[in-house]
């Protein structure tokens, strides 16, 4: 194995672990967004716990069912409780269609790597074969 395989080899190794980190925060994505979803569905005027951060809740009322959601930037749009769901599955949606993308890319990426390990295997075998004769 030249040089630029053995490159190669070692880029195409760092891309994979950049696209199975990249899977698994937009798998956390959708960890969140579920548990929002799931939220916003069980929303209901009356007596409620918040989060507030580190495990910690107060207790409060919710009086209006509109909630905020983020668009980016910090900024955020008052939604009714069903435009909210829609919203959020949406964003579900296109982040599960990333993941897919992304694990098209990563199995091209492992065939690749896979091809170029064979070929090092083979030609350390080959070349261990000519040392021994």
């Amino acid at each position: 194995m030249n040089d630029k395989q053995l490159m190669e080899l070692q880029v195409l190794n760092e891309q994979a672990k950049v696209l199975e980190a990249e899977v698994k925060k937009m798998a956390g994505a959708v960890v969140e967004l579920t548990t929002a979803y799931a939220t916003v569905e069980e929303l209901e005027k009356g007596e409620a716990i918040f989060p507030v951060g580190g495990g910690v809740f107060v207790f409060g009322e919710v009086k209006d069912l509109n909630v905020l959601v983020p668009i980016g930037a910090n900024y955020y749009v008052t939604m009714s409780k069903d435009k909210a769901k829609e919203e959020i599955k949406k964003r579900i949606e296109k982040i599960d269609e990333g993941v897919k993308q992304l694990e098209k890319e990563k199995e091209k990426l492992l065939a690749r790597l896979y091809e170029l390990s064979h070929k090092l295997r083979v030609k350390h075998d080959v070349e261990a074969h000519h040392t021994h004769d």
